[in-house]
């Protein structure tokens, strides 16, 4: 889970203590967090067996949130593949790959409320890491050069230019270090 606390699915105010994972058909994942107390509630936690399938439980998590979904976003169709949101956050799988920019906002929040985050922050490896951190830079670089020329701020885009220029030439040496 990481560093960051996840709140609980059910009631959205304490920290998750149980994580519920099953895999299903063709390999897809659902997962629902929650705390003992909505787990105790809910029989999952106790001298009796669980009183739900995590499917159940897993419907009950995504019903509640579809409530605090806007209209708008119910609404919401891929014009590509037709999946709707409420589809997606059923099933949690896309149907195709421009479902990601359809609902880019929805996702966002989602990442957000789920992970602290709507940026991966997680581990590189230790052998690529410099190169990794310096390939991610060339590209912020030149999405601000972008920016930058497009403002015709052109004394920033100068030394933005001039970094980037820096930059590329340490990737390419390095490239030639690697091929030698």
């Amino acid at each position: 889970m990481g560093d960051r606390a996840v709140l609980c699915e059910i009631c959205k105010k304490r920290v998750a203590t149980l994580h519920i994972t099953e895999i299903g058909q063709g390999g897809a994942k659902q997962t629902v967090h929650i705390c003992e107390e909505c787990a105790r509630s809910q029989g999952l936690l106790g001298p009796k067996p669980a009183a739900q399938t995590l499917q159940q439980l897993l419907q009950q998590v995504v019903e509640q949130q579809m409530g605090e979904v806007s209209e708008e976003v119910r609404k919401l169709k891929c014009s590509k593949c037709g999946i709707t949101y409420e589809e997606f956050r059923k099933g949690g799988r896309f149907g195709c790959a421009e479902d990601y920019k359809v609902f880019e906002k929805t996702l966002t929040e989602l990442f957000e409320r789920l992970h602290g985050a709507s940026e991966h922050r997680g581990k590189e490896y230790k052998k690529c890491g410099e190169r990794t951190e310096r390939a991610q830079k060339i590209i912020e670089m030149r999405r601000k050069l972008g920016e930058a020329v497009k403002e015709e701020d052109y004394e920033t885009a100068a030394k933005i230019r001039d970094e980037l220029k820096r930059l590329e030439e340490e990737e390419e040496q390095e490239s030639k270090k690697k091929k030698s």
